[in-house]
């Protein structure tokens, strides 16, 4: 994760995850979209944690519209 990408892993994960949906591999993006939420957290930036949050509020809206919800009010 913190290997070639450094800094930008948060956003390089997201990116893995939205071509993963864009190949139809469903299935697997929300465990990207969710590594690269916690790499973001992690690291302080929430502009990328909120970009993550947005993705798997895409492909599963019941289960992160609360937590978007709440990152989004945190924001202002």
């Amino acid at each position: 994760e913190d290997g070639l990408v450094g800094w930008c892993a948060p956003e390089v994960l997201r990116g893995w995850g939205e071509r993963l949906l864009r190949e139809g591999v469903s299935e697997e993006a929300p465990r990207w979209f969710e590594r690269a939420r916690e790499l973001a957290r992690g690291r302080g930036a929430t502009a990328w944690e909120l970009r993550a949050l947005l993705s798997l509020a895409r492909v599963d809206p019941g289960r992160w519209s609360a937590e978007l919800a709440a990152l989004e009010a945190e924001l202002g």
